[in-house]
């Protein structure tokens, strides 16, 4: 009998073993880890995301915002005990792109502001008509001969404090283009420099060089030439 008490004994481990197999391959077990995934990737902020389990095997469908989330994704759904493999077919589709910057609304120059940033416009044009502004020969240096102009422009961006002002540099087409616009350039700086020491508001100026891009005479001529080399102060908003 105690052969047969034996066998009788093997077939009932075999049918628990394969009982046991089936309650932890089956749609219970399936159904249970596919919640417990979906709970999990809740709590970390990563849903909606559909689960599908089969067996030991979750499957991720749905769209992530990044590569980051998707990853994370995958690696809460493998630590959930009884998960085999995860399949993560979740589709990364990032966030638009904000959209751009809505430009800035230009200020509107009250009655008085304009009044006086026309005085200033007047000013400096009257002065600068009557006397150039000089630099050393292609430099950017100003000559002290020019500092007494520069004060006067100065005290006369003291009228409209409510102005940009923008400094701008000219020459004539003696050399390469490039360079003429680099010392162009150069040379408003220096320019605005200057005015900021002299008590000028750095916000309200800026620097621009054109060259020989705008000229005011021909460059053909040695007086048109001479045109040509200038300083000019343009009010913004006239």
């Amino acid at each position: 009998m105690r052969p047969f008490a034996l066998v009788g004994a093997g077939l009932l481990g075999i049918g628990l073993l394969t009982y046991l197999c089936a309650n932890h391959h089956g749609p219970h077990f399936a159904a249970d880890l596919s919640a417990k995934t979906s709970s999990a990737l809740t709590a970390a902020g990563i849903a909606p995301v559909g689960v599908a389990g089969e067996g030991q095997i979750v499957t991720l469908t749905g769209v992530v915002a990044t590569e980051a989330a998707k990853t994370r994704a995958g690696v809460l759904a493998r630590a959930i005990p009884g998960v085999e493999e995860v399949r993560n077919r979740l589709t990364v589709t990032p966030s638009p792109p904000p959209p751009p910057a809505k430009p800035p609304v230009p200020s509107v120059m009250t009655a008085t502001q304009r009044t006086q940033a026309v005085t200033c416009q007047k000013m400096f044009t009257a002065a600068l008509r009557r006397e150039k502004i000089r630099f050393r020969t292609g430099k950017a240096d100003i000559s002290r001969a020019s500092y007494r102009l520069l004060d006067r422009l100065a005290a006369a961006a003291g009228k409209c404090p409510a102005a940009s002002i923008q400094v701008q540099g000219h020459t004539d087409s003696v050399g390469s283009r490039e360079m003429n616009l680099r010392l162009s350039r150069e040379r408003a700086e220096s320019v605005v420099a200057y005015l900021t020491r002299k008590g000028v508001d750095a916000s309200r100026l800026s620097a621009e060089g054109f060259g020989p891009d705008r000229p005011a005479g021909s460059n053909r001529t040695r007086a048109g030439r001479e045109r040509n080399r200038r300083t000019e102060f343009k009010v913004q908003g006239l």
